[in-house]
This record gives C-alpha cells, structure tokens and sequence, in this order.
C-alpha cells in the first residue's frame, strides 16, 4: 500500500471552513418525519447550499445541486472528519486535523477497493496505524488493523480494536525477523499480558499483495498451556515444511515441566482497560 500522504492544499481550507460565506437564507424543512435546516449563501457562493440532518448534525454542501463536501458537527463544532466530493464521486475523506495543520491526522485510504483508515502521528506524520473503522465522520480505530512505531515505522502488532483502544493481538513483531502469534478467545481482551496466549515464535515474511504477515523460516510451535515448544520447523509462507517433535522445549521427554498454568489461573476473573498503545507497551501487572 502507498504510504503517500492525502493532504489538504492550503487553498481549499478557507472553502472546506465555509469561511467567506454569507447566508443569504436558512430555513427548515421536515422529509419523512426528519427535520432539516437548508442554508443559501449570497455572492460567490450563491450557487451553493447546505443541508443540515438536525437530529445527527451531518452536513452536505452542494454546489448547482452536485454534492461538493460532507461532514459532521456537534454543538455547533465539527467532529471527526470530512468528505471531499468530486462531480459526485468521494475523492477523499479526511480529518480536521489534516486542515488544522496538526501533527496527528487521519483519512480514510482506498486498498484493493476496501477503505481503510490510515493514521497518521509525529514530528514525521508517521503512519501509526493501518485497518479498519467505525464510519467515515468519527474514523475511530474498529475492528482488524496494524500498529506501526511512531519514530522508526517498524510494524508492532496485528490486532482487534474496539472505541479507538486495542482490544485482543493477533501477531506481535518482536523486530524485523522474530514475530508471536496467539490464540485469541472470542470477546476477550489479551492485552492484559497473562490472558495472553502464544502458538507459535520465529520467522515471518510479509505479502504485499494480501497485506498479511506469514511464518516464515525457523520458528516454533508453543504449547497454550506450558508456553514451552512443541514443534520445531520450517515454515514457506505460512506452510510448515519440515518439523521434528519436541517434549516441553527439550528433544528428548521428562527433561523439565512447566508452572505457565498457575499463572494463567490467577487471572481467570482478572480484567483491565488499556487506552491506546504507549499504555499497552507500559502495562505491567502485578500478581499476588
């Protein structure tokens, strides 16, 4: 996927503002039991106008009846973020921050004709995050997605998001060759490091074309419940080729045993709220 950043040209943030317009008239209009507010506007702009969902706050601006920009507002203060129009057609749907010139910004990005929500954060704009969303005003992080180093770029993890904040890891990438993969239970959290749950350390390689991470090259398959190997091999792009058997990490039996259970047991009940990745990295959890 292109890392190319959609930017706003400083040129339209005064029209993407609405600044300069004058009303000309504003009056209200029910359709289908919803009430709206349609606004006109005088001089250069007398060719355009805007109708507001009073229940939602959406907004849509039209321009010689073709829609030219939509986007959300509450309490009179835009939210989330904005779709640019062109001849009709979505050409890009962006956050205000990107106009507000601010170091974080978010857009939604066409992938193999899928939109994703691409988040941008740093002194660099960075790319922090690729993968889904909730909708295209709030763009809050829902559903599968990658984390990226704000600093180097390096992708961190792949995983479940629920209201903006990680919720369960697929894959964790340890560095550039040594990635973790977990077996995750559906509508739980494993940010928490002991409901966490490893299947398998080693080698990975990257598909470009399906935008996924595989095993790849040496690596091992971890028992759930000892955390210790089980299996060692090699895999090609996700298929294990070559494998000989392991007994608690050791290639001959009875040579050690495992405490993983009584940890995993000690959090059976335990629950906590991570918000955002630094507060994931930090996380520490103390047993007694």
């Amino acid at each position: 996927m292109s890392n190319s950043k959609l930017e706003v040209k400083e040129k339209n943030a005064t029209a993407l503002l609405l600044d300069g317009y004058t009303s000309a008239s504003c009056a209200k209009v029910t359709c289908d039991d919803v009430e709206y507010e349609v606004t006109t506007f005088q001089g250069d702009h007398k060719d355009e106008y805007m109708v507001k969902e009073l229940k939602t706050g959406r907004c849509q601006l039209f321009c010689k009846g073709i829609i030219t920009l939509a986007w959300m507002v509450s309490g009179g203060i835009r939210i989330g973020g904005f779709t640019l129009y062109e001849k009709g057609k979505v050409l890009k749907t962006e956050s205000w921050d990107t106009v507000k010139n601010r170091r974080n910004c978010r857009y939604l990005e066409k992938c193999d004709n899928v939109l994703i929500l691409v988040v941008r954060s740093g002194d660099n704009s960075r790319i922090v995050y690729r993968g889904g969303f909730d909708n295209p005003y709030s763009m809050k992080r829902e559903g599968e997605g990658y984390a990226y180093d704000e600093t180097s770029g390096r992708v961190l993890l792949y995983g479940v998001w629920k209201e903006d904040q990680l919720f369960q890891i697929f894959q964790e990438f340890q560095n550039e060759s040594v990635m973790i993969e977990y077996e995750v239970e559906k509508e739980k959290e494993n940010v928490t490091v002991l409901n966490r749950h490893p299947v398998y350390e080693g080698g990975y390689v990257y598909d470009e074309k399906k935008d996924k991470y595989y095993r790849n090259g040496r690596g091992c398959l971890i028992n759930i419940n000892t955390g210790m190997g089980e299996t060692e091999g090699e895999w090609t792009k996700g298929v294990l080729t070559t494998h000989s058997q392991l007994f608690n990490g050791w290639e001959e039996k009875g040579m050690d045993v495992s405490f993983r259970s009584v940890a995993v047991k000690s959090v059976t009940d335990y629950a906590v709220s991570v918000k955002g990745l630094n507060e994931w990295k930090n996380l520490v959890v103390s047993v007694r």
